[in-house]
């Protein structure tokens, strides 16, 4: 073989390889840019009292976990009515996203969940308190919708701010 073939060869194969990759590249933008799509309409559905994006953004079936609660809602009914039950204890719930990352179809992210409680919950009585934890969530994608989301922050903290754990404190003065 000649050296001018090895060179067209070789640029034949730099170009494949280049468009390959850039082939690559936008897709996975593509993809990003849908997840983020998706992450911004969960935290909107919450922090702006829209349950109804659930319908646009979670499978039929999809499953929202609050590991803290120990709880699961499956299926958009029941991720609806978990959204509207905590704005209504805590109408001024608000979810801010602080940082995520996406790789094929998997998203995690780190947010700080605020607001005041003046309604009851099942088995917590309305506080009046404020409360600011953070926390992260781990979610599955799929044909363009979340099968699940699963949120983990402490609950131990969350309690503390509303008042429902006292503190170690005034407990050692008695």
């Amino acid at each position: 073989m000649n050296s001018l073939k090895i060179i067209s060869l070789s640029c034949i194969l730099f170009f494949f390889v280049t468009l390959m990759t850039d082939l690559a590249l936008a897709q996975q933008t593509k993809a990003d840019t849908t997840i983020k799509h998706l992450m911004n309409q969960n935290f909107e559905a919450w922090s702006t009292n829209k349950p109804e994006l659930i319908d646009e953004i979670f499978a039929e079936d999809g499953i929202y976990e609050d590991v803290a609660a120990d709880y699961e809602a499956e299926g958009k009914d029941q991720i609806k009515n978990l959204i509207k039950s905590t704005l209504a204890a805590i109408p001024n719930f608000k979810v801010k996203l602080i940082q995520w990352f996406s790789s094929d179809n998997k998203l995690a992210c780190q947010w700080i969940m605020t607001g005041t409680q003046t309604g009851d919950f099942p088995e917590l009585k309305a506080s009046g308190k404020s409360f600011s934890v953070s926390g992260a969530s781990v979610a599955v994608i799929k044909d363009g919708k979340f099968v699940r989301w699963s949120d983990y922050y402490d609950m131990y903290t969350f309690l503390k701010q509303l008042g429902a754990i006292p503190d170690q404190d005034s407990n050692d003065e008695n």
